[in-house]
């Protein structure tokens, strides 16, 4: 069973080990997360854009050979065009691009009025050797993807850097659900836009997973109507008569 829109798919196993209590998060969950909050508010409204996780790994320099490298910048390229095309990037208010490094997520973006990049990260500061080695790979490679796809100069060296005082996650894997909440809610002009903590994530796993499943987007309603209808004490029953 799956959760399926256009090119995203989760398997109903990958969204169960993602969202259940101390689960890693999948990237194809993060990725299914954006897709939706894409289709709930599309840029031209909501003036942010949220990209799969794969062009923050081309910004990570994660290719695994030259070859590689040359076919994951043209998918970035085509990725930022296509974006572009719902809504000119130059004009949205923030880019983001749910990030992926040793196993743990956070949200690289870029916010265009405010000038700055951020980091959201549930876990790890600016000092941290993580970020010390990744920012400026990060910064870099978005700054000449952007020039490759010929953009409007947006003078990103002038460009600030910005780590946002965030609720803080307390156990190892609830990185992706702080990633999710902050692509959802964070708001540089509002710092109380966050307004949640560690205890509210059990109950975000939950919401994850079921507005994954059960939205207007899926195309697998057949399997949505299984799951809606399931009758677990039927189950039990029969498992306990076999």
């Amino acid at each position: 069973m799956d959760y399926q829109h256009d090119n995203c798919r989760v398997s109903l196993e990958q969204l169960g080990t993602s969202t259940k209590q101390d689960g890693w998060v999948g990237a194809w969950v993060i990725n299914a997360c954006c897709r939706k909050i894409f289709k709930d508010n599309h840029p031209r409204f909501s003036n942010k854009h949220f990209f799969f996780h794969t062009s923050a790994e081309y910004f990570l320099e994660k290719w695994p050979s030259d070859y590689m490298k040359n076919v994951w910048n043209n998918n970035v390229i085509k990725n930022f065009k296509a974006a572009d095309s719902a809504k000119k990037l130059h004009q949205s208010e923030r880019l983001n691009f749910p990030s992926l490094y040793d196993n743990h997520w956070f949200v690289f973006a870029v916010d265009m009025r405010a000038r700055k990049f951020l980091f959201l990260d549930s876990l790890y500061g600016e000092t941290s050797t993580l970020h010390q080695k990744v920012d400026n790979m990060m910064i870099t490679n978005f700054i000449n993807t952007w020039n490759k796809c010929n953009l409007k100069d947006m003078h990103f060296e002038s460009f600030g850097r910005m780590f946002p005082n965030l609720p803080k996650q307390k156990t190892r894997n609830d990185c992706g659900i702080f990633t999710i909440k902050y692509m959802q809610k964070y708001c540089t002009r509002n710092p109380h836009s966050c307004l949640f903590s560690a205890q509210d994530i059990p109950e975000s796993r939950v919401r994850v997973a079921i507005d994954t499943l059960f939205n207007d987007y899926n195309s697998e309603i057949s399997q949505m109507d299984f799951i809606s209808t399931f009758d677990i004490q039927a189950y039990k029953n029969k498992k306990r008569n076999m």
